[in-house]
């Protein structure tokens, strides 16, 4: 059907606390799926207390529905409130499972186990159920039960190690990247993940187990160390000089700092010719990349003149006509309000009920016929509890009056 949405029809639940489940589950609900939120009472999704908040003071323990990052991250999905320390409450979640396409669930081996849902238990019961893990270190292997924010899967993995690319102390700190990197590349990889299975189990019907590790999520991006070390038997060394490859920094200009990272030696001489064709450039020290690394003071300091009597957007347009990979690097007001960004609308202002006007963040895809539409707000928590229960699995008023009052449901 036209400008039907991708998902339109397939039913997710998710069981996902903070950030890599429910960024999952936010982006399959953006392809139009119907993600049915399930949080474990009493207090549901920690990440309803999590900052930013919408309003200052961070709201009270009993008002806690003005988290930005919870907004954002569980828009367009159904909220439904189960204590899952009861058997009625496990049971009523498996009822759940038995209408859903995909499981989506951020719960370790042992907890699963507990509450009699690993997927050889869910498969034999659904065998058409797709059930997508995301943890930090996986279902298996001697971590699979073993605590970790997405912070500490990350610094896991070396990543922070080579962050900074270059220090010239050994006994500099690691970096820790910004935001969240572990969490989002896991939230991709087991959306990427359940969508495959869906596909294949289109040919045989059987549901699959994608079990996402955020750490590995993020391994690929340590592809030169691991590559040297596995190749080589080499710890990549934080001192060396940026693999050989110079200038490869950041850079102090009129009105800020801008990206120069030169990977060919034709950026350099067109750079070179951008600035006038200094004299010092034709010093044999400078002569290819491998010796500008090896001299990225010097090299930087005979920049840094001109450098400073450019401003961002200018130095980027000129550096774009000379086919140059050179960019400013921007603040988000800045990011926000760019031409580009603003043209393809990557951002679309919407109203919430309790945080008030907000900004969501589009899915990074544009289709054609299928204009990305303002998301519902986030949930408040077990909003949704007696719809889902109703439309799903056919319980009366009377019996979810019941539920509360056993503090079954909320």
């Amino acid at each position: 059907m036209k400008n039907r949405p991708f998902l339109s029809g397939t039913v997710v639940v998710e069981l996902g606390d903070v950030y890599s489940a429910p960024f999952a589950g936010k982006l399959l609900a953006d392809l139009g799926a119907d993600v049915i939120k399930v949080e474990a009472l009493p207090g549901g999704d920690p990440a309803r207390g999590m900052p930013p908040f919408a309003k200052r003071p961070p709201p009270s323990a009993s008002s806690r529905d003005t988290s930005l990052m919870f907004a954002w991250l569980n828009a367009n999905k159904r909220s439904i409130a189960l204590n899952l320390e009861t058997a009625t409450g496990r049971k009523l979640l498996k009822g759940l499972l038995a209408k859903a396409d995909i499981f989506l669930h951020s719960r370790q081996s042992a907890e699963l186990e507990a509450l009699g849902m690993t997927f050889a238990a869910l498969h034999a019961d659904f065998p058409r159920l797709v059930v997508t893990s995301v943890t930090p270190f996986g279902q298996t292997g001697p971590y699979r039960n073993r605590k970790a924010y997405p912070s500490t899967a990350l610094h896991m993995t070396g990543a922070s190690w080579y962050t900074p690319q270059h220090v010239d102390s050994l006994d500099a700190p690691p970096l820790s990247l910004p935001g969240r990197p572990a969490a989002v590349m896991g939230g991709l990889a087991a959306a990427m993940g359940a969508l495959t299975a869906i596909l294949s189990r289109k040919v045989d019907g059987q549901g699959r187990h994608v079990d996402i590790s955020e750490a590995e999520a993020v391994m690929p991006t340590q592809s030169t160390p691991t590559n040297r070390f596995s190749f080589d038997g080499i710890v990549e060394p934080r001192n060396e000089r940026i693999y050989g490859i110079g200038p490869f920094d950041f850079y102090k200009v009129k009105d800020g700092w801008t990206s120069i990272f030169l990977v060919q030696d034709a950026h350099w001489s067109r750079l070179m010719k951008l600035m006038g064709d200094p004299e010092w450039a034709k010093e044999p020290i400078f002569k290819d990349r491998r010796t500008r690394a090896q001299y990225k003071e010097d090299v930087a300091a005979l920049m840094q003149p001109w450098l400073l009597e450019q401003s961002n957007e200018d130095f980027y347009v000129k550096a774009q006509a000379s086919d140059l990979p050179i960019g400013p690097a921007r603040t988000i007001d800045r990011s926000l309000t760019d031409p580009q960004f603003v043209s393809r609308r990557i951002y679309r202002k919407g109203k919430h009920p309790t945080t008030g006007e907000m900004a969501y963040l589009r899915p990074p895809y544009l289709t054609p016929g299928l204009p990305w539409q303002t998301p519902r707000p986030s949930p408040r928590l077990g909003q949704h509890t007696s719809e889902v229960l109703m439309s799903t699995l056919g319980l009366s008023r009377r019996q979810l009056t019941t539920l509360a009052a056993q503090e079954v449901i909320a």
